[in-house]
């Protein structure tokens, strides 16, 4: 019989800022033995265990002992100072930019039918991970997982420093569906009373956005590739295929017939801000989503952009959520007269028009819904922060703390 249990907290942020946890034994073997090879002495994490994944980095350890043999001092943390994470590096493993259609618009200073981007805006910030065994928890086989920023035609990102114990393999991970990068960690061994830290600084430019002074040439993308059909389809509570959305998107439809779609995204933003009436105190509440909004004439944030997203899709306008920490709020997708595509802000649960958006924080994810490798029968509507492992039978649980904070220069 083993001497030890098995262990995993999962943190997943809301707009809100709410957060829940719960015991998962059956993750911990899922993860565990898809890849046991993991633990061997590649440079890179396995082939087969990234064949249904997007992108990993390279692990920034490839000195750790090869027999995954816990270490009988406090690990060892490698420092590393870094610019540029636009481009591929043995570091970063590859990009931090968007890749998704429509993302790759042009820079600050190219003139474009797309947003206008304002003055830029320069934070750092600091992402990761601290784990601390307890007296008697002896932990094993520790994997942790955490959003951090990524690339947008708004939001640049420069990696200052990683902080990444020798002992563990630490690396990137962009999600299949794009839209969000992740911080990942594993560790053979953390003997009782032993703490480890993996985490990176980083400096985030962000640009105000404003829409382009002729929208009405704006066109909805006649054949939206499978990306885009991504953002057409149903969400975790942004019901697409509901009813009453349907029937609100129809008669929508009907009264804008004979405007641009530009116009016609306008009319699914008056309508939200028109029926939801927004309720601060239910960002302390549970996800509700569109159809929801829709019975109770109410709505937070994330309700009020659920809505406008399920409306818009059904005018075969794609439309997705963008989240940044405490908020969040829509986007959609139209395309220029030549093909490109742009994708606006909707801040419905704001003062602010059409295709405006002032928020300046740290954009960490677009997107609505994802197939998390760790739970791959689940589509979640946030990228989740995630720690799973073993830790001694009868021992304590061990401290788990996810960092994200903002540091001076």
């Amino acid at each position: 019989m083993s001497n030890r249990a098995k262990i995993s907290v999962w943190a997943s942020p809301s707009p809100s800022g709410s957060q829940k946890a719960f015991l998962s034994p059956l993750l911990w073997a899922m993860i565990f033995s898809l890849a046991p090879s993991f633990w061997g002495t590649a440079g890179i994490f396995p082939a087969a265990r990234l064949a249904a994944q997007a992108s990993f980095g390279t692990l920034s350890n490839p000195s750790a002992p090869s027999d995954g043999s816990p270490s009988s001092e406090q690990p060892k943390k490698k420092h590393r100072t870094k610019k540029n994470m636009n481009a591929s590096s043995e570091t970063t493993g590859g990009t931090f930019s968007g890749d998704a259609q429509g993302d790759a618009a042009g820079s600050p200073n190219t003139p474009n039918k797309g947003p206008v981007l304002g003055v830029p805006q320069k934070v750092r910030y600091r992402y990761g991970m601290e784990f601390e065994a307890r007296p008697g928890g002896e932990c094993s086989n520790l994997f942790g997982s955490a959003p951090i920023p990524m690339e947008w035609p708004e939001q640049k990102v420069t990696l200052i420093e990683e902080v990444f114990p020798r002992e563990a393999r630490v690396g990137y991970r962009e999600l299949k569906e794009g839209g969000a990068r992740q911080l990942l960690f594993k560790m053979r061994t953390l003997q009782e009373g032993q703490k480890t830290e993996a985490s990176v600084v980083i400096e985030v430019t962000r640009y105000t956005q404003a829409p382009p002074s002729d929208t009405q040439g704006l066109v909805i993308p006649k054949k939206p590739g499978r990306t885009l059909r991504h953002y057409l389809d149903d969400s975790p509570f942004i019901e697409v295929g509901d009813q009453r959305v349907r029937k609100i998107a129809r008669t929508i439809k009907e009264q804008t017939k004979d405007e641009s779609p530009w116009n016609q995204v306008c009319a699914v933003f008056d309508y939200v801000r028109e029926h939801v009436r927004y309720n601060e105190s239910l960002k302390e509440a549970t996800i509700r989503g569109a159809a929801a909004a829709i019975e109770t004439e109410e709505g937070d944030c994330e309700d009020m952009s659920a809505l406008f997203i399920a409306i818009t899709r059904n005018l075969g306008i794609p439309a997705r959520t963008v989240r940044v920490p405490d908020h969040c709020w829509a986007e959609f997708y139209l395309e220029d007269t030549d093909g490109n595509g742009y994708w606006f802000p909707a801040q419905v649960a704001g003062n602010e028009a059409l295709g405006v958006s002032s928020d300046t924080r740290p954009i960490l994810q677009k997107g609505d819904s994802f197939r998390l490798p760790e739970s791959p029968r689940e589509v979640a509507r946030y990228v989740k922060e995630l720690f799973t492992g073993d830790v001694r039978q009868n021992g304590p649980d061990p401290r788990v703390q996810f960092i994200r904070e903002e540091v001076s220069r």
